[in-house]
C-alpha cells in the first residue's frame, strides 16, 4: 500500500481550502459593495436634510424642490445598500463566529476591515477639517454666517456617515483581537504538574 506524500497532502489541503478561501472573499467584496452604497445614501439623505433645515439658502431655493431627485437617489441607495451589507455582513460574522481562530485571522477579513476602517476615518478627518474651517471662517468675519450650514451640508453628511462607520469597525476590530487573544490561550498546551 502507498502512503500519500508529504506534498500530496500539502496539496489536497490547499485544494480543500480554495473554495472556501473564495467564497470568504466574494462575501468580504459585496460585503464591501453594500457598505459603500449605504453609506452614499446615508451621505445623500443627510445633506437633503441640513439643506433643508439651512437657514439661507435652503429657504431661497425651497419652492425648487430641489431635493426630490436626492431624496429619490438616497432612498433608493438605502434600500439596495442595506440589505446588501446586511446579509452578506451577517452571514460573514456567523461564520467567522462559528471558524475560530483561522476565520478571525484571514488575510481577507484583516484586508477588509482595516480598509474599510481606514478609510472611514481617513474621510471623517477630512471632512471634520472642512467643517471646523467653515465654522471658523465664518465665526471669524471670512464667510458669511448664514450660508455656513448650506456650504458645509455635503462634508457634514459624509463626517455623520463615516463616522458611524468608523465606530462600529473599531469595535468589530476589538471584538476581534479579543476573540483571537481568548483561542490563542485556549489553544495553548498546558503544562503538566511536577
Amino acid at each position: 500500500e502507498l502512503l500519500p506524500q508529504p506534498g500530496v497532502r500539502r496539496q489536497a489541503t490547499v485544494a480543500r481550502r480554495g473554495p472556501v478561501a473564495a467564497r470568504r472573499v466574494y462575501n468580504y467584496l459585496v460585503s464591501a459593495i453594500g457598505l459603500v452604497t449605504l453609506g452614499v445614501g446615508l451621505v445623500i439623505l443627510f445633506a437633503v436634510a441640513i439643506g433643508l433645515l439651512s437657514p439661507a439658502e435652503g429657504r431661497q431655493i425651497a419652492g425648487t424642490d430641489w431635493w426630490r431627485d436626492p431624496l429619490a437617489l438616497a432612498i433608493t441607495l438605502l434600500a439596495v445598500g442595506t440589505p446588501v451589507w446586511g446579509l452578506y455582513w451577517r452571514d460573514v460574522q456567523r461564520v467567522t463566529a462559528q471558524g475560530g481562530l483561522e476565520e478571525r485571522n484571514a488575510l481577507s477579513r484583516r484586508v477588509f476591515i482595516f480598509l474599510i476602517f481606514g478609510a472611514s476615518v481617513l474621510l471623517t478627518l477630512i471632512n471634520l477639517s472642512i467643517v471646523l474651517f467653515k465654522l471658523f471662517d465664518a465665526a471669524f468675519g471670512g464667510g458669511v454666517a448664514s450660508k455656513v450650514w448650506w456650504d458645509v451640508r455635503w462634508s457634514v453628511g459624509i463626517l455623520l456617515a463615516a463616522g458611524a462607520v468608523s465606530v462600529y469597525y473599531w469595535l468589530v476590530l476589538k471584538e476581534d483581537r479579543k476573540a483571537t487573544a481568548g483561542l490563542e490561550r485556549a489553544a495553548e498546551p498546558v503544562a503538566p504538574e511536577a
